[in-house]
């Protein structure tokens, strides 16, 4: 039999179930079975699912931006009219995708340039070969990214070459925005609203009642408060790493009473940091400046001191920043590495701001100088708390970024400004950052794998706390790591708690350099392979937390591993079997 190469949404269990049966099974009784589940899934659909929309809106998210662009769009289609049907990326029907002539995607990059978690199911069916042809579609992509990166908006570059690849034709060119998106969203939505406009009809009252109920209930977010954040009072800063670990981890406690901020399991807190007045004044001397100089910035005018203080980004180079500085200098050297992308974005990973500014010195205006900087971004950082625990405190595990160039100490913005210059009883701007795509089950009763190493636990030590207040029946294995046991087991105390009061059902832990091998957290789950497998089919829901760009892709790699093995399937019966996971939401991943 033909492997199936869309993603499955059949449990561990019910999918090995079947198998027995399908291998016995003639091509003709395939053919009837597969007419009789058609004809049956069309009975079971609610009727408003089944109608077709004018317009089909992708949201693509992984921290809220694609989806909050993708309502403001919405909410102006429906304003004229229009029968368009909001989805979230992860809840799209992928039987008779896309179902609609006109398809919009507005999709966010995480990771080493990957698509977010919830789009990878549709990812990896559009690169299949059960993907239609889309010669009858016509379709947009608004990518968002971080110039900070190399792979910048490559998930929506992806996304868009292969519908262009599968015969769909393009709307308007794909537009790119970079961290600060709201302009670049803005410029192609009024590009965009016309087209569609153009190509539909308005709808009768009745239809569009019945979309605008389906199509606002299918994205559950709460009022988000990025761009009005709340004061927290900081309580403490505890150091959870020994003083002699090589990594500085640390418990950011915050008193969010008062503020009006709530938060579920599994939430970031955005935190609005300011750069430290030491690298501020360094970099001021070193451009002759003595920061009283007037700039503006958005419309609103400061001086320069407090611009690149509270508004500028300085801790995190570009090569938009170090072509846009290179232009400012005229430097030679910086100069001819404008042709040269991949030299430039490999000049800003190794040369901070104010590294490259005092090799490169130039005298020029304070307002020249601050258009050359992106705008100071927040932060954000999984909570480590549960609200029922901790109800009016947010709890943050923070590692704190610090290095040398040159042998001058180097510091990230957030931790610094965190765990260095605020003190117990000042004031964080901050924001909650709802994941609704981070979530223990429903049902208290599933078992629960989490996969967390270094600062990856932050989600997971909420977890628990949540399991253990609701006196969940479910199992809980945690799997952590970090370099060194003695000084870097971070929550070792609580998480022995826990598991002394069976909470937690195992702990394995991976310390990378207490052996000549190096021992990683997919190492130990490839060791424990039997148990995983086990564990899944048993209904085990699957969580990991942490490094995109190596961890999350060796973790991915040791669970096909398992899957293949212990589920006697190929690779590519074991990747749709990890999709299924995910769109069963029984596989979830925090990753950064």
């Amino acid at each position: 039999m033909t492997s199936p190469t869309t993603t499955c949404p059949l449990s561990a269990p019910d999918w090995q179930k079947l198998q027995p049966l399908l291998h016995t099974l003639t091509s003709g009784q395939l053919n009837w079975l597969s007419g009789w589940c058609r004809e049956r899934a069309e009975e079971t659909q609610p009727a408003a699912i089944q109608e077709a929309a004018d317009i089909l809106l992708i949201a693509a998210s992984q921290t809220g931006n694609a989806r909050r662009v993708a309502e403001s769009l919405r909410d102006q289609l429906f304003s004229a009219q229009r029968a368009v049907r909001l989805v979230n990326a992860g809840d799209i029907s992928l039987t008779g995708f896309p179902g609609s002539p006109l398809v919009v995607l507005i999709c966010a990059t995480t990771g080493d340039g990957d698509a977010p978690e919830e789009a990878l199911p549709l990812f990896h069916f559009l690169h299949s070969v059960q993907a239609p042809l889309l010669t009858d579609t016509r379709y947009a992509v608004l990518a968002l990214g971080n110039r900070a990166y190399p792979q910048f908006c490559q998930a929506g570059k992806n996304f868009d070459n292969r519908l262009r690849a599968l015969g769909a034709q393009r709307l308007l060119p794909r537009a790119e925005a970079d961290s600060d998106y709201q302009t670049t969203a803005d410029n192609w939505i009024s590009q965009l609203l016309p087209e569609l406009l153009n190509l539909t009809q308005p709808a009768d009252e009745e239809k569009l009642r019945r979309f605008v109920h389906n199509t606002v209930v299918q994205i559950d977010s709460q009022p988000h408060q990025r761009n009005k954040p709340q004061s927290a009072v900081l309580r403490r800063v505890v150091r959870l790493t020994a003083p002699a670990s090589e990594k500085h981890v640390c418990q950011v406690v915050l008193d969010i009473s008062g503020t009006g901020l709530r938060y579920q399991t599994g939430d970031a807190l955005g935190v609005y940091p300011e750069n430290s007045p030491e690298l501020v004044s360094e970099l001021l001397g070193l451009l002759w400046f003595d920061g009283n100089e007037r700039v503006t910035l958005k419309g609103k005018s400061y001086s320069l001191r407090e611009a690149l203080l509270t508004q500028c980004e300085l801790t995190i180079n570009s090569a938009p920043v170090v072509a846009a500085y290179a232009r400012l200098s005229n430097a030679p050297e910086l100069l001819d590495m404008i042709a040269d992308p991949q030299q430039l974005t490999a000049y800003a990973q190794r040369r901070p701001v104010a590294d490259m500014v005092r090799e490169f010195a130039v005298q020029t205006s304070a307002q020249a100088w601050a258009d050359c900087l992106p705008p100071l971004m927040p932060r954000l950082y999984s909570i480590s708390s549960s609200p029922l625990v901790s109800p009016d405190e947010v709890h943050l595990t923070a590692g704190v970024v610090e290095y040398s160039t040159d042998g001058r100490a180097r510091y990230g913005a957030a931790t610094r400004y965190l765990t260095h210059q605020l003190q117990p009883g000042d004031t964080v701007a901050c924001f909650i950052e709802h994941n609704d795509h981070f979530r223990l089950p429903e049902d208290p009763e599933r078992p629960v794998i989490m996969i967390g190493p270094g600062t990856g636990i932050a989600p997971f030590r909420a977890f628990l706390q949540q399991r253990a207040a609701q006196q969940s029946g479910g199992k809980n294995w945690l799997i952590t790591g970090n370099p060194h046991e003695k000084s870097d087991f971070l929550y070792e105390a609580e998480l022995t708690d826990f598991v002394r009061q069976g909470v937690l059902t195992e702990l394995t832990t991976a310390w990378s350099r207490d052996q000549p091998q190096k021992v990683y957290v997919q190492d130990k789950l490839a060791e424990r392979r039997e148990t995983v497998w086990r564990w899944l089919e048993q209904g085990a829901y699957l969580y990991m937390c942490g490094d995109a760009f190596r961890m999350a892709k060796d973790v991915d790699a040791a669970l096909l591993g398992i899957i293949r093995s212990e589920g006697a399937l190929s690779a590519e019966e074991a990747l749709v079997f990890l999709n299924g996971l995910r769109t069963a939401k029984r596989y979830q991943r925090d990753v950064y």
